[in-house]
């Protein structure tokens, strides 16, 4: 805000700029929220992977105990990790850094691919596969598609049964 002064040198008005400031405060509240649930999600696999290693210290002549909080670790640390690349990635994306290179893609080879390399992990062998005949041509960036594939198929395992299979279908 600054007065406007006529030729006698009197104030004859002001002038005001005014910005709507709305969108940002938003991106802010959504960074806040974002933040937090990132952090709890990050201390959940952490919580496990500290109980689990006083478990392997406390019962390290047992075998079966040792196997177990072994595949918990591990499951646990990928987790991390997998939560720990997304928010780096979000970051990323938010300021403009992130680049996506779209390919030509046959769906079926590469989710085959895909399923057959998660199905080595612990408990992974549950995923099972469902593809249509005629499945077309995508343009997409493996990386990204992957990315998504493994979180909807990581997820669908961690939140079943876990005597069920999780079964995938993909067609056109």
């Amino acid at each position: 805000m600054a007065p406007l002064r006529g030729t006698g040198g009197g104030i004859t008005g002001f002038i005001v700029a005014v910005e709507d400031i709305t969108k940002r405060k938003d991106a802010d509240r959504f960074r806040e929220e974002y933040v937090s649930l990132v952090s709890h999600d990050l201390r959940s696999p952490l919580t496990v992977i500290q109980g689990q290693a006083q478990l392997l210290d406390r019962f390290a002549e047992e075998p079966v105990v040792v196997r177990k909080s072994a595949e918990a670790i591990y499951t646990s640390s990928n987790r991390m990790n997998a939560m720990i690349r997304d928010l780096v990635e979000s970051a990323r994306l938010e300021s403009g850094q992130a680049t996506i290179n779209r390919v030509f893609l046959d769906l079926r080879p590469f989710v085959a691919d895909l399923v057959a390399r998660l199905n080595t992990g612990v408990g992974r062998e549950r995923i099972k596969l469902e593809m249509g005949e005629q499945l077309p041509r995508i343009q997409a960036d493996p990386v990204y598609l992957e990315r998504i594939a493994t979180n909807l198929l990581t997820n669908a395992t961690k939140y079943s049964a876990p005597e069920s299979d999780v079964t995938g279908t993909l067609r056109a």
